[in-house]
C-alpha cells in the first residue's frame, strides 16, 4: 500500500531540514562574513538582498515569501531562523524583532 502523500511530503521536508542542519554544522568551523557568503546559498542571498533593497531593510516576511515556493511554512520559518541567527552571528545582517526587519550591518550600526 503506497504511503498518502501527506506523509511522503512530510518525510521529504524532514530530508531537506536535515540536510539544511547537515549544512549548518558543516559551516560551524567557518564562521567567518566570507565564509558565509560562499558557503550558504540562503545567507549570501539575504546579504545580496539587503544590499539592493529600497531602503536596506526588508521585512522577513519578503524572505518567507521566496522559501514558501519550495518548503512548508513551518520549514521556511525554520530555514530563516537559522540563516538570521548565522548572518547576524557572523555580523553581515541585524534582524529587529520589534519590527520584523533585517538591515546590514554596516548601515546598521
Amino acid at each position: 500500500m503506497a504511503a498518502p502523500r501527506a506523509a511522503l511530503d512530510r518525510r521529504a521536508g524532514r530530508r531537506r531540514a536535515a540536510g539544511l542542519l547537515y549544512g549548518v554544522l558543516r559551516l560551524a568551523p567557518a564562521l567567518d562574513a566570507p565564509s558565509l557568503r560562499t558557503r550558504a546559498p540562503l545567507i549570501h542571498a539575504i546579504a545580496q538582498a539587503l544590499r539592493t533593497a529600497p531602503g536596506h531593510t526588508p521585512r522577513e516576511d519578503f524572505f518567507l515569501d521566496l522559501l514558501h515556493r519550495g518548503f512548508t511554512p513551518e520549514e521556511a520559518r525554520t530555514q530563516l531562523g537559522i540563516a538570521i541567527d548565522w548572518g547576524s552571528y557572523a555580523e553581515l545582517y541585524d534582524y529587529d524583532s520589534d519590527n520584523a526587519t533585517l538591515a546590514l550591518e554596516e548601515l546598521s550600526g
